[in-house]
């Protein structure tokens, strides 16, 4: 079982994501297109009834299946 810290770090290591000051990770557009990484999006809802949009980096089946190549090669 992976961490997500670490999970994210190897990530950022290896080309899928990039931290962009201090708003969490951001994925690169080629990851993105070849469908490794999407984006899940929720609305929060704040207790002064504010909204804010929360996004986050998520990773595909078809990107668990490739860094499992990459990081457990045969």
């Amino acid at each position: 079982m992976q961490r997500p810290k670490d999970l994210f770090q190897f990530l950022s290591a290896h080309g899928w994501v990039y931290s962009w000051q201090g708003s969490g990770y951001i994925a690169y557009q080629s990851k993105l297109q070849s469908g490794l990484l999407e984006y899940k999006t929720t609305e929060v809802y704040r207790s002064d009834g504010s909204e804010k949009i929360s996004t986050q980096v998520r990773v595909t089946p078809k990107g668990l299946t490739r860094l499992a190549r990459e990081a457990w090669p045969h």
